[in-house]
């Protein structure tokens, strides 16, 4: 494209504003993601369960079209076919890709978000400790130091989940006396 043409008034479409289709696609992310995010105490949002709950089923909707694009044998849409080939990917690869990204890439957003409502949630307790008691209340310590070993057997996550085992049976951090949920020791 020429320099000079970008100086250039857009066509009229473009002058016009968003279209209907541009405010119904807007609207509906609006509606999709308000359980979420909602800043009004009028319509507060989900509980963290039931956000995770939410966005997994949201993860799912998009698994009917996305498998129609991506295991079709022919065009979804015919008319699509038609067009000129840009980067000269064939229009049914270019379905197959679509499916994928449609489905891999959606999901990865929802899954990420899930992952980070998950962590609020769990951190919530000790955060809502820390601001009310202050953080002369807590002690932050070195209990032990893992020598790593240059010996072909020594595996360095093996040791610090025995060190984990130990250090939980010695303390009992549960309940009042610590942040572990569960007083339950996982095996190596």
């Amino acid at each position: 494209m020429p320099l000079g043409m970008l100086d250039r008034t857009p066509p009229p479409f473009f002058r016009q504003g968003p279209s209907a289709l541009t405010k119904l696609a807007v609207f509906s992310a609006l509606v999709m993601w308000w359980p979420i995010v909602s800043p009004l105490p009028e319509m507060p949002p989900l509980n963290p369960p039931g956000q995770m709950l939410y966005l997994f089923l949201q993860s799912l909707t998009p698994t009917i079209p996305a498998s129609f694009l991506t295991f079709g044998h022919s065009m979804l849409y015919p008319i699509y076919a038609t067009f000129p080939r840009i980067w000269g990917i064939g229009p049914l690869t270019d379905q197959l890709i679509s499916g994928l990204i449609m489905k891999l890439v959606g999901s990865a957003i929802l899954w990420i978000v899930i992952g980070c409502v998950f962590f609020r949630w769990a951190n919530r307790e000790q955060q809502q400790d820390w601001d009310e008691l202050g953080p002369d209340q807590f002690a932050f310590e070195v209990l032990e130091v893992v020598q790593v070993q240059d010996d072909a057997n020594f595996n360095l996550k093996d040791e610090l989940t025995l060190l984990e085992q130990i250090w939980l049976e010695k303390l009992q951090p549960f309940g009042e006396r610590g942040y572990n949920s569960s007083d339950r020791i996982r095996e190596a």
